[in-house]
């Protein structure tokens, strides 16, 4: 599959969350949007909330642009084919509710499986907007008002 643009979707699992616990979080969130395979795949203007994980980009030459991605349990970009473009997307409001480290964009690469070229631009990630906010989480990489300052 190849060229292909999914643009000005609203994705979620559920309108209002406010009643769920842990345990709902880990059985009722949906995953949003997976693209596994092929090449030139664009994520444009979606909006994704209350959902497991965001927005998986695996294929190579993605664009994963001006997404909003809001109240999530997993990560909520992930990236990981080649020559991909991320950038400015909207990522806050992680929920802790399970033993998964959380990211607001996460790639990886093995000795049999490099990847090249990705591309990080003007994205902001939020830890969490709402300081009542129930299973707040703790994003890997998120920096604290105290370490921007230093």
């Amino acid at each position: 599959m190849s060229d292909i643009v999914l643009e000005e979707c609203t994705l979620f699992s559920e309108t209002d969350v406010t009643a769920w616990n842990a345990n709902d979080w880990n059985t009722k969130a949906a995953s949003g949007i997976a693209v596994v395979d092929g090449e030139r795949i664009t994520l444009r203007k979606n909006t994704l909330y209350n959902i497991e994980l965001g927005i998986r980009a695996h294929a190579e030459h993605s664009l994963v642009e001006f997404n909003t991605i809001e109240s999530f349990s997993g990560d909520a970009l992930q990236g990981t084919g080649d020559y991909s473009i991320f950038q400015y997307n909207t990522v806050k409001n992680c929920y802790a509710v399970n033993s998964n480290h959380d990211d607001g964009f996460q790639s990886w690469a093995t000795v049999d499986n490099p990847v090249t070229g990705i591309v990080l631009r003007n994205n902001v990630i939020i830890n969490s907007d709402d300081p009542e906010q129930p299973f707040r989480g703790s994003l890997q990489g998120t920096l604290t008002k105290e370490a921007v300052r230093k």
